[in-house]
């Protein structure tokens, strides 16, 4: 899909997309996705504008498979850390996820709370729209080129104590915190998760890895494995923090080709607000909300 930045904006907030044509999508393959063909009547404005153009993948969900082999890695450093301070902040230049962005291109004076925006390096966004509704919620993902071009999907997360969960509270159904970056050779990797700690109900917290088109599921996380802001990944690995608040925290290693976890590491603390988890080659740093951690990779 090609457009000027206006054209989207039209599509996207402005409810253009009354008179479009509406032609079948094709289904698109992808492990353990169920495709819908054509959006639903029902479904919110900023989906339904962009019409069948628009593939639905339906995220499985993984049981968090439990303890796990610690990583295999020596640490090198373990230091109290007050949760305001300011001392590791120059680790900030090896994050590998995107920093969070303005206002989205179409946004203009709108204040929408469910719009995620992260710059891309050398130009261009990925903007994220949240929602939830009877029995499901949804993120449709988007990336803008510079040149106006925009890719999306809208990906399906089944709701249900048995399935994805955020919490009783309607308000707060649908997933309201995520990570995004780039791994080489353009596929793309996204973390899920939801602000709500303490309920002992959530049942999110997951990295999913698409296909450079956005069209396919390479794999998703178990539940519960990536919730702690941001990540970090080498080409054998992806690394991520889970827990915070209420919750134990632990470190999760997870194959970076197929997702299944290869060690989980109980943490001295979890993530807080402005806390990350860094790699400069070998050494993996966590600057979480009571300590610095460092391991050495083996």
């Amino acid at each position: 899909m090609r457009g000027s930045i206006l054209t989207i904006a039209a599509l996207l907030v402005l409810g253009a997309g009354a008179g479009m044509a509406q032609t079948p999508q094709s289904p698109v393959s992808g492990a353990g996705v169920v495709v819908a063909e054509e959006p639903s009547a029902d479904i919110p404005a900023i989906d339904r504008d962009l019409g069948a153009r628009v593939a639905s993948l339906v995220l499985p969900v993984l049981p968090n498979p439990g303890p796990q082999p610690d990583l295999r890695a020596t640490r090198t450093q373990l230091k109290d850390r007050n949760p305001v301070s300011r001392e590791y902040d120059g680790l900030n230049v090896l994050l590998q996820t995107f920093p969070r962005g303005d206002r989205a291109p179409w946004q203009q004076n709108r204040q929408d709370t469910d719009l995620s925006v992260f710059d891309r390096p050398g130009g261009g966004q990925y903007v994220l729209r949240h929602w939830a509704e009877t029995g499901e919620a949804s993120v449709l993902l988007a990336r803008v080129a510079a040149s106006g071009a925009v890719e999306a999907v809208r990906l399906v997360l089944p709701l249900g104590k048995a399935a994805f969960w955020v919490s009783d509270d309607a308000d707060y159904a649908a997933p309201d915190a995520f990570m995004i970056s780039e791994l080489p050779g353009g596929d793309v990797l996204l973390m899920i998760d939801t602000r709500r700690r303490c309920s002992g109900e959530r049942r999110l917290g997951v990295l999913v890895r698409l296909s450079g088109d956005l069209q396919t599921l390479r794999w998703i996380s178990p539940l519960r494995s990536a919730g702690g802001g941001n990540f970090a990944f080498n080409a054998r690995s992806v690394f991520a923090v889970d827990g915070g608040s209420c919750e134990p925290d632990f470190l999760y290693e997870m194959d970076l080709q197929t997702g299944a976890v290869r060690s989980r590491m109980r943490l001295p603390s979890g993530p807080g607000g402005g806390d990350f988890i860094t790699l400069d080659g070998d050494r993996l740093n966590l600057v979480l909300y009571g300590h610095f951690v460092q391991y050495r990779l083996r």
